[in-house]
């Protein structure tokens, strides 16, 4: 797969489950994004353990809404953040100096001083006015005076410079940025704390300071600037007077742009998917979550099969029942897909979406660690033990578990047992629970009647040109399984 901007990053587990990142993934659905501000800003937004707040979804789904008609400036935005290099931490040597204090001042009337007195002693010294002893002695008090400052100087420009070609990019995307007039609040938000256009400007200038200080890669020219007129000390003034002017301001111009390429990043999913639709996200209410014609983002459209699913209110379980390959680990994937994009603002695959704020959580694909003697009962029970006290927490936002096969790595009797009781638990803590099983008795089970929902998924067994054949129609059917397939699909691979 081609790389991403997000390969650097080391995924939760839970992003790794519902394919948030991989090489059939949601982040490579995005378009190219800055490696230091878009992509740690929608990295941060996939994988946070929490919910933003209502009115800031809302916010951002209203400016996603907005930009998803704008395709020639995204294009343009994603062209230049593809042009830009480096990792996220590729900047942060320029950061720290510009948010920093001066140690020391530059005295750039000392300097100012000297140059003028030195450019006119050697003007005289030429004219045979004065002794060119004159000249000579003030030709080196230049060169100590700028041996002086040489060690910071080279310092600052070392910061900059290792971001010296990103600056150029920010300073495309800052300008590029401020050309659209938005309609709403949170566009407008972002653009006033990019200053619309003079962040672009500053950092332009900048780049002109920093052309200057490039002087001292040529040693001649440069050991006779500073004998001559202390041309780092100028170089250094400038770069002070830009920090004091702008420095301040740095930081918050890339965490505007990154957001704002967050925001066109997720209007790049609505307009290259025009089926998808924007969910309504509710303050408060009933805790259901409905959704129609719901499948799994990564599908093709062609391919894609939809469902209609709820599940809710707090302490309900949707519990999905049915034969391997019937579609219920993609299922559960494309339900907890579909929430993180809803929670984000972004627009969701299905036909119509209705949700609640939840802090979600899965266990789909729990692994085993050898080298910390991890085996993958252990791992799972790891897995839910943290759903489960997480649900206790008291919070606005109920959990929503998606677990698939839980508890798998162990025996059958002991597991029904078990994930009963367990269920049990969060069915106490008001989570809302969406649960994949072959165990059918859980389907029955006396303790989880009246907040358990049965649903399942169903294999169509017949022959093909004399041989058994197996199919699946991938569609969602109230109630449990009421068949056993195992041994027919045994028969169907030749095993039986």
């Amino acid at each position: 797969p081609v790389p991403t901007w997000f390969d650097e990053f080391n995924p939760p587990q839970q992003a790794v489950e519902l394919h948030v990142v991989g090489p059939q993934s949601l982040v490579r659905l995005l378009p190219p994004l800055t490696p230091f501000a878009g992509a740690p800003t929608v990295w941060n937004w996939l994988t946070s353990t929490e919910p933003a707040d209502f009115d800031t979804i809302a916010t951002r789904q209203t400016a996603v809404r907005e930009l998803v008609p704008h395709a020639d400036w995204r294009e343009r935005m994603s062209v230049f953040a593809s042009r830009v290099r480096g990792r996220t931490t590729s900047l942060n040597g320029f950061k720290g100096w510009a948010a920093s204090v001066a140690a020391e001042s530059s005295q750039p009337w000392a300097a100012r001083i000297l140059a003028v007195v030195t450019v006119v002693a050697i003007v005289l010294a030429v004219s045979n006015r004065i002794p060119s002893a004159a000249a000579m002695i003030l030709l080196a008090i230049n060169l100590a005076t700028a041996h002086r400052s040489k060690k910071r100087i080279d310092a600052i420009l070392a910061d900059i410079a290792t971001a010296d070609r990103r600056i150029h990019g920010v300073a495309d995307l800052l300008a590029e940025s401020a050309e659209p007039t938005f309609a709403s609040a949170g566009l407008n938000a972002l653009q006033d704390r990019m200053e619309r256009g003079r962040s672009a400007a500053a950092l332009r200038r900048l780049e002109s300071i920093v052309s200057f200080g490039d002087l001292r890669f040529s040693p001649m020219a440069h050991a006779i600037a500073q004998a001559v007129v202390l041309w780092d000390a100028h170089v250094l003034d400038a770069l002070d007077r830009w920090r004091h002017a702008h420095g301040a301001g740095v930081a918050e111009w890339l965490t505007a742009l990154g957001e704002l390429e967050a925001h066109a990043a997720l209007a790049t999913l609505g307009y290259d998917n025009p089926g998808w639709t924007f969910p309504d996200i509710e303050p408060a209410g009933r805790d259901v979550i409905e959704c129609s014609g719901l499948a799994h983002p990564m599908l093709s459209e062609s391919t894609r099969v939809t469902n209609d699913v709820s599940f809710g209110p707090r302490g309900d379980v949707l519990l999905v029942t049915g034969p391997n390959m019937a579609g219920k680990s993609t299922l559960l994937r494309a339900i907890g897909l579909n929430v993180l994009l809803a929670q984000l603002g972004a627009p969701v695959c299905a036909s119509a979406m209705r949700t609640i704020r939840v802090r979600l959580r899965t266990s789909i694909h729990a692994i085993d660690a050898l080298e910390s003697g991890v085996s993958l009962f252990m791992a799972e029970l790891m897995r839910v033990k943290g759903i489960v006290e997480d649900s206790q927490i008291a919070s606005g936002a109920p959990v929503l578990y998606v677990v698939d096969e839980m508890l798998r790595g162990t025996n059958s009797e002991e597991r029904h047992v078990a994930v009963a009781s367990v269920l049990a638990r969060l069915i106490q803590a008001g989570a809302i629970g969406v649960v994949s099983t072959h165990d059918v008795e859980l389907a029955r089970e006396p303790s989880l009647a009246g907040r358990r929902h049965n649903v399942h998924f169903s294999a169509q067994f017949g022959e093909r040109d004399g041989a058994p054949n197996v199919s699946f129609d991938y569609r969602l059917q109230p109630g449990p399984a009421t068949g056993r397939n195992a041994m027919r699909l045994l028969e169907v691979m030749g095993l039986s």
